[in-house]
């Protein structure tokens, strides 16, 4: 008990205070931790939160030769513990190191991303839902290594699939919502290379977008769905038409039946499709009217307590429980509203984006100007906006005024509200 109360005594200090703990003294509880992990990984929970507060100071300027012996110490408790949450608190402290330490620890990263693969090709192949923690540093490895992952990369997806489609497991332990944000990571990793790999992976995203009723898998599936995005960019080809299908049949769910968490990251998400299939884009004009519903639904929403909180970010840490996105009493609900507006702002613009790459602009873009532009515009000069809307909203703008400026200052000439921005 003492032992335990001293490493959360120290843990505190470290995140309250780093200055206040000399660098010879991290160090030598640095040696500390590691010490005490090898013999005894009952007290695992509060040493690795002592040894969280000291990656923040240290993991950065870890050598090679020194990052490589505590990847292994971390990796072999984290397979000793007896507990669950001693393994989960060991595996995200690896997963903090994973993502702070200096670019000379790379070569020595591939290692312990065999071992934690072949950690979840067992669990699968003894028909256990695979540990989300195992996967969520798998990912931080992934993204480490970047395109050097090219060579393993189809291994990997399928393993990645695999684990996606297992219903989740018990408390901490569930692999999908992981599953499927390291295969996002993936795919932003490998770029185009990853066109062949999103067949395999697309029926787990499918499934994910539909379902609404779990609003962590579903936002897990929306935000690797953006990497995938991102990554294929026009490469999307007969595949954006599924996509968007799903994306839509997703934002017509009321807000009754749609978390509050997933709706703005859909509507993004939605955009960075047009954005990325520019004037080629399937069913432009349904998108537009989808676009135009969800600000309409938003800005009409009442501002009444009730809302939802946020979702936690993507990568936060989180407590050894499994993730909801959380529903309690709060005064957030403008600020739920505002996320959806803003979401619609940046869907608006990835639109307009794409589409003005090509010489001839889609007539479902022109006869959507009107309410593009004065939602823009409104939303822009709305109290509170931020300067990140209004930088949009000028891109919005002065993109349209570049190439279209006839139609804009015709517009403008009518819309008071254009003319102010």
């Amino acid at each position: 008990a003492e032992a335990a109360a001293a490493a959360r005594a120290l843990g505190r200090a470290l995140e309250l205070h780093p200055a206040a703990v000399p660098d010879d003294t991290q160090a030598a509880l640095f040696e500390l931790c590691m010490y005490k992990l090898r013999v005894d990984s009952r007290l695992a929970e509060d040493i690795c939160y002592c040894l969280d507060g000291l990656l923040d100071q240290q993991a950065s300027t870890l050598p090679p030769e020194v990052f490589q012996p505590v990847v292994k110490v971390l990796l072999d408790s984290s397979e000793t513990a007896g507990e669950e949450r001693a393994r989960v608190a060991i595996l995200r402290s690896l997963a903090e190191l994973m993502a702070k330490a200096c670019d000379e620890c790379r070569p020595c990263m591939e290692p312990a991303l065999l071992r934690l693969r072949l950690r979840v090709e067992g669990e699968l192949a003894q028909d256990r839902p695979p540990s989300g923690p195992a996967l969520d540093c798998m990912r931080a490895l992934i993204h480490r290594l970047g395109a050097g992952i090219a060579g393993q990369a189809d291994g990997l997806l399928r393993l990645l699939v695999s684990a996606a489609e297992r219903s989740n497991g018990p408390s901490g332990t569930g692999g999908s919502e992981e599953a499927l944000r390291a295969a996002g990571t993936l795919a932003a990793a490998l770029g185009a290379l990853f066109e062949a790999g999103f067949p395999l992976l697309w029926p787990a995203l499918s499934a994910a977008l539909a379902s609404a009723d779990e609003p962590e898998t579903c936002l897990a599936g929306v935000a690797a769905l953006r990497d995938v995005v991102a990554a294929l960019g026009a490469l999307l080809g007969e595949h954006a038409l599924p996509i968007l299908e799903a994306l839509s049949s997703l934002l017509q769910r009321s807000e009754e039946q749609l978390h509050h968490c997933i709706r703005a990251p859909a509507v993004m998400c939605l955009g960075e499709v047009a954005r990325a299939m520019g004037s080629a884009t399937p069913g432009l004009e349904v998108i537009l009217s989808l676009l135009e519903r969800e600000a309409t639904a938003a800005a009409a929403a009442p501002s009444t307590e009730g809302a939802p909180q946020k979702a936690p970010a993507a990568g936060a840490r989180r407590s050894t429980r499994r993730r909801t996105c959380p529903s309690v009493p709060t005064s957030a609900a403008q600020e739920v509203r505002n996320d959806v507006l803003d979401a619609v702002l940046g869907a608006y613009e990835a639109v307009v984006s794409g589409c003005l790459r090509s010489e001839n602009l889609p007539p479902a873009l022109r006869l959507a100007l009107p309410a593009m532009l004065h939602f823009a515009c409104r939303h822009a000069a709305s109290q509170g906006a931020s300067t990140a809307v209004k930088r949009v909203a000028v891109k919005l703008v002065g993109a349209l005024a570049a190439h279209l400026p006839a139609d804009l200052a015709a517009f403008a000439s009518k819309d008071q509200e254009t003319k102010d921005l």
